[in-house]
């Protein structure tokens, strides 16, 4: 049985960057404009990646069920499928021109954002699925 995410998910990634947002200016005093730009990027990376590469074949179905009327998947997913993009981030990034320090300073933004993820795992990731009866198959690639 191949297990998916009950959507919509809460907290939604929005949801989950705001509280990042909301936690640096806490924690910082005044969160720059800066990070606001990189969750605003995140965001929109997200929302343009999930359908092209971040679902597996089997999610798919219940993608296209959840996204309608132009409705932004970063108001219906969470914490697992935000996840998956940091793993294609640095292939996506390969695609952008950017200087060296900037894109090290960017790494220690995202870095420091990943560390928020880890310490707000029980809040922000979900510690059982839901299954589907479809079959699991023997897949390559996006569908492991």
């Amino acid at each position: 049985m191949f297990m998916l995410v009950k959507l919509p998910r809460s907290p939604t990634v929005d949801e989950i960057l705001t509280k990042y947002l909301d936690h640096k200016s806490k924690k910082d005093g005044m969160a720059p404009d800066s990070i606001g730009e990189i969750l605003k990027g995140i965001r929109c990376y997200f929302d343009k990646a999930l359908p092209m590469m971040l679902l597996y074949k089997k999610e798919r179905k219940q993608y296209n069920d959840a996204i309608v009327d132009n409705v932004s998947p970063s108001t219906i997913y969470g914490a697992e499928h935000l996840l998956r993009l940091f793993v294609k981030l640095p292939e996506l990034l390969t695609y952008v021109t950017i200087e060296e320090e900037t894109l090290n300073r960017l790494q220690q933004k995202l870095l420091d954002f990943l560390k928020f993820l880890q310490k707000n795992q029980s809040t922000f990731f979900l510690s059982a699925y839901e299954g589907t009866k479809v079959s699991e198959g023997k897949g390559k690639g996006n569908d492991e």
